[in-house]
């Protein structure tokens, strides 16, 4: 319940990146240096780590791994997924985008945005501009992209406010300046990331990998001290790994939950199965069960999650 923004850069040229709505009814936004924010009220500024956020947008690729077999990460906050061949499997477009929604409610998630179209740009440009569109085809890709707003590129900065001050802030603006002059002024590879989103030329995504073994980590936002009290986390590793399961066909025999205590100790603990399994719910009310006869001899500081032995 405070203003909290996360920021990028260092020293005076830090900026805000997003704002919680507490930070945006003080008259915070993104794109405010830090200190201005800073003037508005008392803020806690959270550092981006782009690590981290490579590390997790894996971790969701291999989860979406269960919904088709080509999957690409779009750094620093997209998932790009070649859904055709899986439509039948989900009764259409509709049935896939309710489980995508229903799963990433369940690994946590609120905030995200989906969209459909005919080339990975024209898709990625038309969530991140929070249209929920479905274009079927390269003729309605030019009028679905024109009403979207320039920075929906994510531009340098001196070329947006270079577009600006033309008077160009939509993408059909763009495209109706001449290719000659677009291409000399604001560079050759913003004319062929047009043409790319357009279907005019090839756009090859090199499709994500998923691993052959499960482990993750997650760090928790503050110490814990009861076992019961670490269910929300530990449910929120199961669903991603059962998404890999699924992915896979696979069924796993024993789960390996590692605790990090504050005394820096990393305690394993080890949960067998009666049977084969990838049921997410039954796994859950294993460690429930398991974690409720144990005691933690000090604050845990984060979970780990590793399962390796993978039946088909």
């Amino acid at each position: 319940r405070k203003p909290c923004v996360l920021v990028e850069g260092s020293g005076a040229r830090q900026r805000i990146v997003l704002a919680n709505s507490e930070a945006a009814r003080l008259g915070i936004r993104a794109g405010m240096a830090l200190g201005a924010a800073h003037a508005l009220g008392e803020v806690m500024a959270l550092q981006r780590m782009p690590v981290a956020e490579d590390r997790a947008l894996a971790r969701l690729c291999a989860w979406a791994y269960q919904f088709t077999p080509v999957v690409t990460p779009v750094a620093p906050d997209g998932l790009l997924l070649e859904v055709r061949g899986s439509l039948a499997l989900f009764g259409g477009l509709h049935g896939l985008l309710s489980a995508l929604r229903r799963g990433l409610r369940e690994l946590g998630m609120r905030s995200f945005a989906f969209a459909a179209a005919p080339t990975p740009l024209a898709a990625t440009w038309l969530a991140r501009g929070r249209q929920p569109a479905t274009v079927d085809s390269f003729a309605a890709l030019p009028a679905a992209l024109a009403v979207l707003p320039l920075d929906t590129l994510r531009l340098p900065a001196k070329q947006l406010q270079d577009f600006y001050g033309i008077g160009v802030h939509t993408i059909g603006e763009c495209l109706r300046l001449p290719r000659d002059g677009l291409a000399r002024r604001f560079a050759p590879d913003l004319l062929r990331d047009l043409d790319r989103a357009l279907g005019r030329e090839p756009d090859p995504r090199p499709a994500f990998t998923p691993p052959e073994q499960f482990a993750q980590h997650l760090d928790l936002l503050w110490e814990i001290q009861h076992a019961q009290a670490l269910a929300t986390g530990m449910e929120r590793l199961l669903h991603e790994l059962g998404g890999v399961l699924r992915a896979r066909s696979a069924v796993i025999r024993s789960l390996c939950w590692t605790l990090h205590h504050r005394d820096g100790q990393a305690v394993p603990h080890r949960i067998a199965l009666v049977a084969p399994s990838r049921d997410v719910a039954h796994l859950a009310r294993l460690t429930r069960e398991y974690f409720a006869r144990h005691r933690l001899p000090s604050p845990v500081r984060g979970i780990e999650l590793g399962a390796a032995d993978f039946e088909v």
